[in-house]
């Protein structure tokens, strides 16, 4: 398998896992915390971008794996401030958001270490 090919499936993986993670996460929850459960513009804004820069690192686009970086090490930061929630993690949400984890590894890894990073510095200036 190449690495375009490790990358593009790290990537689908990525977005399925973190998708469905969410998905189990509020779907299972209480009627009364998920009254409570609020989507933040921040958070929505955080989604859109992370799809975007998914979106310009299946193309290789040279501004995506920055832009990828930039977000993961926000949402990193952003998850020190947090409240803490007392609403319990669902098994299978912490799986998918898991595997999720994962994916941004190795995609992180890829993109910054392999042969891959020759690709994006190319389409960095057109």
């Amino acid at each position: 398998m190449t690495h375009t090919n490790i990358l593009r499936t790290a990537v689908a993986v990525e977005l399925v896992a973190f998708l469905l993670g969410s998905y189990v996460d509020y779907a299972y929850q209480s009627p009364l915390i998920r009254q409570q459960y609020a989507w933040p513009t921040a958070s929505i804004l955080m989604l859109v971008g992370y799809c975007i820069g998914l979106g310009g690192i299946w193309f290789f686009q040279g501004w995506a794996r920055v832009f990828y970086t930039i977000l993961l090490v926000a949402d990193l930061v952003a998850g020190l401030f947090r409240e803490p929630s007392a609403a319990q993690a669902q098994p299978l949400a912490t799986m998918f958001f898991s595997i999720s984890t994962m994916a941004d590894g190795m995609i992180l890894g890829l993109i910054w270490f392999s042969d891959l990073r020759e690709r994006f510095a190319r389409t960095r200036n057109p």
